[in-house]
C-alpha cells in the first residue's frame, strides 16, 4: 500500500467517524434539549408564584406599610436566610428574587428581577386569557422580555401576526367540521386556532386536531410575529445596505467623472 493510498484511507475514516460522533451527539443533544426545556418551565413556574407574591405586596391597599413591614422582616432574618444583603436602593423585585433563588449571579439574578418588573408594568396579573408562564413564553423566554424596556413601547408581535396572516395565503384548507371547539370552561380566540401538526416518517406533515384556546393561541401567534418582525428587519437591514452600496458607487462614478474631466480640461489647456 503506498503512502497515497493509506492517507486517503485514514482521511475517509476520519470522516466517516466524524459523521458517527456527531449521530450520537444528536441523540444526546435532542434528550438534553428536552430536560433543558422542562427545567426552563420549572423556573418559570416558581418565578409565577414569586409574581404572585410579588403583586399582593406591591397592590395591598397600604402597599407602602406593608412593603416597609416586609422589610422589616427580611432585616430580622440571617444573611443566609435571605440571600444578598438588601439596600435601601435595592429594588422590592430584586429582594424577591434573591430570596427565593439564593445567590444567583448578578446577571441572572438581575434578569428575573427584570422580568418580574415587567410583568408587574404590562400587568400581566389583570390578563385573565394569558397567565404568567405564557406571557413569558410568548415573549420568546426571559432573556427576550429582559431585553426589554429601553424606553421604546414593547411590540405587541401577537397582533403583528394577526395582521399579516389575516391576508397570508393558505397553506391548506382545513373544513370547519374538523375544528375541535372550545370546551364550556374554555376561552376561543375570534380569529384564530392552534393547529397540531404530526411530522410523519416519510418527511411530510399532516394536520391531526386544533386546540381552540385563546391563550394558546395568543402564545403560538407571538412566537409567529416574533419570526415575522425578525424576517422584516432582516429584509430591511438588507436593503439599507443595499441602498449604501448604491450611494457609495454613485458617489465613485462621480467622483471618477470629475477626475476625467478635470483631466481633459488640463490636457486642452496644454
Amino acid at each position: 500500500m503506498t503512502t497515497t493510498t493509506h492517507n486517503a484511507e485514514t482521511n475517509v475514516n476520519i470522516a466517516k467517524q466524524a459523521i458517527v460522533d456527531l449521530q450520537k451527539l444528536q441523540k444526546k443533544f435532542k434528550s438534553a434539549d428536552v430536560l433543558l426545556a422542562r427545567a426552563n418551565k420549572a423556573v418559570y413556574a416558581v418565578l409565577s408564584r414569586a409574581f404572585d407574591v410579588l403583586v399582593e405586596l406591591k397592590t395591598a391597599e397600604d402597599n407602602k406599610r406593608v412593603i416597609n413591614l416586609f422589610d422589616e422582616q427580611l432585616e430580622k432574618m440571617t444573611r443566609s436566610a435571605k440571600a444578598k444583603h438588601a439596600t435601601a436602593a435595592t429594588s422590592l423585585e430584586l429582594k424577591v428574587v434573591r430570596f427565593v433563588c439564593g445567590n444567583l449571579k448578578q446577571k441572572r439574578e438581575s434578569s428575573y428581577a427584570r422580568v418580574l418588573r415587567v410583568a408587574i408594568e404590562e400587568e400581566v396579573h389583570k390578563n385573565e386569557a394569558m397567565d404568567f408562564v405564557d406571557w413569558i413564553l410568548g415573549a420568546g423566554g426571559i432573556d427576550s422580555v429582559r431585553r426589554t424596556g429601553d424606553g421604546k413601547p414593547r411590540v405587541d408581535f401577537a397582533e403583528v401576526a394577526r395582521n399579516s396572516l389575516k391576508v397570508t395565503q393558505a397553506l391548506a384548507p382545513v373544513a370547519s367540521a374538523h375544528i375541535k371547539r372550545a370546551g364550556s370552561n374554555e376561552e376561543a380566540d375570534a380569529d384564530f386556532c392552534v393547529a397540531i401538526v404530526r411530522k410523519n416518517s416519510d418527511g411530510s406533515f399532516s394536520i391531526v386536531t386544533t386546540v381552540d384556546n385563546a391563550s394558546l393561541t395568543k402564545q403560538a401567534l407571538t412566537r409567529a410575529g416574533k419570526t415575522l418582525a425578525d424576517q422584516k428587519e432582516k429584509r430591511d437591514a438588507a436593503e439599507e445596505q443595499r441602498k449604501q452600496e448604491d450611494a457609495a458607487r454613485a458617489a465613485t462614478k462621480d467622483l471618477l467623472d470629475q477626475s476625467s474631466t478635470q483631466d481633459t480640461v488640463y490636457e486642452e489647456a496644454a
